[in-house]
């Protein structure tokens, strides 16, 4: 290994003295040489695979993946109870919601934050178990925002579509969007 080492010094020495290079010192040269001779192994496979992520508003918690907005009728100054659920394979950290309706009505979408059930309602209008009534989206047709709020795969979240104009109620639409940087980060695991 020695006579190897002293002979690519003399071959670098005698190239370095050709181009005009004199001042190349040997620890130089052994970093160097040190540094090509290692190689990395991996000893455990890493997998790769897929997952998708899916939020969409339904009326139940039973229902099937709609792949479409909700649109609700909603009576003068009423209230209706939906759900947003998790139909992909990672955990939400948020999503953009946003709504359209008929006319110029002002739709107040509201969440229960807080309480000991998860968020649920007791009524369309209060929460259940010292839930706090919260508006997250106050609009016409148009309005949107992104809402920050942990929704577990398979996991369904209450919220209320309220009717606060004085005319005779709307068609109202929700539609949600989630985009890569909604979605928790992928987790390693060893199986």
């Amino acid at each position: 290994m020695r006579s190897r080492l002293a002979a690519r010094i003399k071959l670098l020495l005698t190239l370095g003295s050709l181009v005009g290079i004199f001042t190349l010192i040997p620890a130089q040269l052994i970093s160097a040489s040190a540094a090509t001779g290692g190689n990395s192994q991996n000893a455990t496979p890493t997998a790769v695979t897929a997952a998708t992520f899916s939020l969409a508003p339904v009326l139940t918690t039973g229902s099937a993946n709609p792949g479409a907005p909700l649109s609700v009728v909603i009576a003068k100054k009423s209230s209706v109870l939906f759900y947003l659920k998790n139909y992909g394979d990672l955990a939400l950290n948020s999503f953009t919601l946003s709504q359209s309706g008929s006319g110029a009505n002002t739709v107040d979408i509201k969440i229960c934050t807080g309480g000991t059930t998860g968020g649920t309602f007791a009524t369309t209008t209060t929460c259940a178990n010292t839930g706090v009534l919260t508006t997250i989206l106050s609009g016409t047709s148009g309005s949107s925002i992104n809402y920050t709020l942990s929704i577990l795969v398979g996991a369904t979240r209450q919220l209320s579509e309220t009717d606060t104009s004085a005319s005779n109620g709307v068609t109202n639409t929700v539609n949600i969007a989630v985009a890569r940087s909604d979605a928790r980060a992928g987790t390693v695991t060893n199986s």
